[in-house]
């Protein structure tokens, strides 16, 4: 990913991980890799999730579900495959909205009901 990053200048990408333990950790490296202002990379997070559980790094990158279309204006956006799945069935999302999707662990993931 980090490689697309640097190589093309236009992009909006998605990334979703089987888990908030792993959405955090893809955000982490994002951070870290000092390339990104709070709002050009969101770490959206799902309906229940709570606030005070995102590790400090993260809380100036962080969004609600309340706020989605805030979200959908940044270049990337980190999620859950689940949380996804529910915020795309609700905001009717095109199919030439990202343009890279790239799902972390794939195989531990679960088909949303």
């Amino acid at each position: 990913m980090l490689k697309i990053l640097l190589s093309v200048s236009v992009f909006r990408i998605l990334v979703c991980g089987p888990s908030n333990a792993s959405a955090n950790q893809i955000s982490s490296y994002l951070i870290e890799f000092g390339k990104f202002e709070p709002g050009e990379f969101v770490r959206l997070l799902g309906y229940t999730s709570a606030e005070s559980a995102v590790p400090e790094l993260l809380k100036n990158y962080a969004m609600d579900g309340t706020s989605m279309q805030s979200a959908f204006m940044s270049r990337i956006i980190v999620t859950t495959c689940n949380s996804a799945a529910q915020f795309f069935e609700k905001m009717g999302i095109v199919e030439d909205q990202f343009s890279h999707v790239f799902i972390d662990e794939a195989g531990y993931c679960h088909e949303p009901g």
